[in-house]
């Protein structure tokens, strides 16, 4: 008779060896809307079981992932039987195009469906046998949050996707001379700034913003590859007003503006600075890892939103 243990592919990741404190770390929970079919949620049920007994086998994981995966095509089939009174008689691929036409998805990468269609197609028709575990973890929540998508109100989504797209346009043209944020009247010379989430079902609305004010990359770093510190503000805002030459935000604690930088000085330093960020940059991937932080703070700001009233 075997005697469950954990794996000891989990070794290579030293995740707790305690199955309570396993399930925390490496199981990552499946909330779903209380509108989401039942037939759905019964189903991503199985999907939080697997996970958790990945910890007595690994490739537990994997099954999970491809589990989920199959979930979203019932889920989005019951989605339109619901809306429509019909039954769905054509692709996957068919339907998810017809629940993003009609703004049934939080999506703002336009790319973003049909990698989600190859990878579910990688695991339907596979070549070999293969696992790789909590590297699927991404895409198990990405089907909990299409599920959830679909159960939202698609006119907030049209709205919401309209203030995000206005915004990311201005700031496109401020980006290539850098940012000054104007906050109490005081100028900050920024490389980045980024809308992360509107959450227009609240009233008033939120915005979430997220800056990188240029930073010190230090002598160290030149002469001794030491990395210096990249820090992130926020920003929440509840109104905005898009200028011929800024983005006014309305917040909590007054006006803030966004600009390109436009003085003569300041528009120096942030070249030189600039300059320099790209050597650092070649070296830390800093561009990397600040569009993964948006990744995981849209997520966040999503998943917060799901379960607002």
């Amino acid at each position: 008779m075997r005697i469950l243990t954990i794996d000891e592919t989990w070794n290579a990741y030293g995740v707790p060896n305690n199955f309570g404190e396993f399930c925390k770390k490496i199981a990552p929970p499946i909330l779903l809307k209380s509108s989401v079919n039942e037939n759905v949620r019964n189903s991503l049920s199985i999907v939080n079981s697997l996970l958790e007994f990945s910890f007595f086998n690994y490739q537990f994981y994997d099954v999970a992932a491809l589990k989920a995966i199959f979930t979203f095509e019932m889920a989005a089939k019951i989605r339109y039987r619901e809306i429509t009174g019909e039954d769905w008689k054509g692709t996957l691929n068919k339907l998810m195009e017809w629940l993003d036409k009609r703004h049934y998805f939080e999506v703002y990468n336009q790319h973003f469906l049909n990698s989600y269609r190859r990878f579910r197609n990688s695991l339907a028709h596979p070549t070999s046998h293969s696992f790789s575990g909590p590297n699927k973890r991404q895409w198990i929540m990405h089907t909990v949050n299409l599920i959830n998508d679909m159960y939202e109100d698609p006119i907030l989504r049209y709205d919401r996707k309209e203030i995000v797209f206005s915004i990311v346009e201005k700031l496109n043209e401020f980006k290539q001379q850098g940012f000054v944020v104007s906050i109490d009247s005081t100028p900050i010379i920024c490389f980045e700034v980024a809308l992360a989430f509107v959450n227009n079902k609240t009233n008033p609305m939120q915005m979430y913003f997220y800056l990188k004010p240029i930073f010190d990359i230090s002598i160290a770093y030149r002469t001794e590859h030491k990395l210096s510190d990249s820090p992130v503000y926020f920003i929440t805002a509840n109104g905005f007003e898009i200028l011929d030459d800024s983005i006014k935000l309305n917040t909590p604690n007054g006006e803030v503006l966004f600009s390109k930088i436009n003085n003569e000085v300041a528009q120096e330093t942030y070249a030189n600075w600039i300059k320099l960020y790209r050597e650092y940059n070649d070296q830390v991937m800093e561009d990397a890892h600040w569009n993964s932080q948006l990744s995981d703070l849209f997520e966040k700001h999503l998943r917060e939103f799901y379960f607002q009233c």
